[in-house]
């Protein structure tokens, strides 16, 4: 499963993966979501179907396995036409996705069925070390995200010793794992 960033650039990208490192979670969103309740999403479709165009997804982001995902309370989506959505119990209309293939482009239609998106309902959605693994398009931003992470890191010992007279804790590797996305 697999969880991609939105960003305009792959600079933008990079520094919401390095948050997201900082921060240990992913944050959750009510944007294009039915109902009130955050959520966070994920795909099951392969990475080069969402990089393939550039308009919507950077290829940066955040892979788990779908069966971890699951037990954290991680769900496909329901598509289904719209007029259908009251059919629903509200406290799961964080899973609807409007689905209705008879309407034409004109009239506003977008099949996003291809994503095979999931959905944890959350408003941060914590990311176990062991769990998440970051993915990059390049070895050379696998290596800006290593370089930023460790900079900051020195800065953070040398911090703690000068001015806080603090006994610092040495620099630590980044904390997830990075894997290149073949062919993104």
């Amino acid at each position: 499963m697999t969880h991609l960033v939105r960003a305009g650039c792959y600079d933008e990208a990079v520094d919401i993966l390095y948050k997201i490192a900082c921060d240990e979670h992913l944050e959750g969103t009510t944007r294009a979501i039915i109902g009130s309740t955050p959520v966070v999403c994920f795909s099951e479709a392969p990475v080069s179907e969402f990089t393939k165009e550039n308009k919507h997804f950077s290829p940066f982001g955040i892979s788990v396995e779908k069966s971890w995902l699951f037990a954290a309370g991680g769900r496909p989506v329901i598509y289904q036409p719209k007029d259908e959505h009251h059919y629903i119990n509200p406290a799961i209309h964080w899973k609807l996705v409007s689905f209705d293939p008879i309407k034409s482009q004109e009239d506003g239609w977008v099949d996003w069925s291809w994503q095979r998106e999931w959905r944890i309902p959350s408003e941060m959605f914590y990311l176990p070390y062991e769990q998440a693994i970051f993915l990059v398009p390049s070895e050379e931003y696998r290596d800006r995200l290593l370089a930023r992470y460790r900079a900051d890191e020195e800065y953070r010992a040398l911090y703690e010793a000068l001015c806080l007279d603090l006994y610092p804790y040495p620099p630590s590797d980044f904390p997830y794992q990075i894997e290149v996305i073949a062919g993104a």
